[in-house]
C-alpha cells in the first residue's frame, strides 16, 4: 500500500514534464511561426514597394 502514493505521485511528476515541456515546444513553435510571419510581411511590403516602382 505504500507503493501506490509513490507511483502516483512518480505518475504525476512525469505527466508534469512532459506537460511543461510539450508547452515548451509549442511556445518555440509558435515564437517560430511568428518569425516567419515578419518575414513574410517584410517580404510583401518589398514586393509591394517593388510593384509601385516598377509601375506593374
Amino acid at each position: 500500500m505504500k507503493k501506490e502514493p509513490l507511483g502516483s505521485f512518480f505518475c504525476l511528476l512525469v505527466e508534469n514534464v512532459l506537460a511543461s515541456r510539450f508547452s515548451l515546444l509549442a511556445s518555440r513553435f509558435s515564437l517560430l511561426a511568428s518569425r516567419f510571419s515578419l518575414l513574410a510581411s517584410r517580404f510583401s511590403l518589398l514586393a509591394s514597394r517593388f510593384a509601385i516602382t516598377t509601375n506593374c
